[in-house]
């Protein structure tokens, strides 16, 4: 069975790495779960100055955490089936090649969601400069952030293994910690 040799070497690949895989896609759904408090405490927080924009960053940011955490079962489901094609059964190839094709589709939902998180991050990270709470830093570290992401992913080069592919997702870590941290330096209302 000709089932394209790029096919068998992708599958081949991630059956080798598939406790790497495992842990990135997990560490992915954690830092989803971990940006919703983030999120809806800067609601709180900017709401009061500019209830609009707001609203709809912290909208679009949940957005794409659902369809990150929507997703990441289809991975898991990839690295199995990759194994079974790795013992060399023909049909399992075939299953394999099936869930590779899933998951292709689910690597562009996970695009799609963080291209989403970074306008969520965008237009938080405006208010934020525009409102004057949180220190300025934090809006320009969450502008950064959504910019390099934006280039990095237009430019193709966001792969999850390479390290240059990383930066983005770190820089938008550095950017929900740095909210954080902003957050409990706020003054404590009665």
């Amino acid at each position: 069975m000709n089932t394209g040799g790029s096919f068998e070497k992708l599958l081949t690949f991630v059956n080798t790495n598939s406790s790497l895989f495992n842990g990135w896609y997990a560490s992915w759904a954690l830092g989803a779960l971990f940006a919703i408090p983030a999120l809806l405490a800067l609601y709180v927080v900017l709401s009061r100055a500019e209830r609009g924009f707001t609203l709809i960053g912290t909208a679009v940011g949940v957005v794409a955490i659902v369809i990150i955490l929507s997703n990441v079962s289809n991975h898991f489901y990839y690295v199995s089936e990759a194994n079974v094609y790795d013992g060399g059964c023909t049909v399992c190839a075939t299953q394999s090649i099936t869930g590779a094709l899933a998951t292709f589709a689910s690597y562009t939902a996970d695009q799609l969601a963080s291209l989403i998180f970074v306008v969520a991050v965008i237009i938080l990270s405006l208010v934020i400069l525009r409102v004057g709470i949180l220190n300025k830093s934090v809006g320009i570290v969450g502008l950064v952030a959504a910019v390099l992401a934006i280039v990095i992913t237009v430019a193709g080069a966001s792969g999850y293994l390479d390290i240059i592919g990383l930066l983005p997702y770190v820089a938008v870590a550095v950017w929900l910690i740095m909210v954080g941290y902003s957050l409990t330096r706020l003054p404590v209302r009665s």
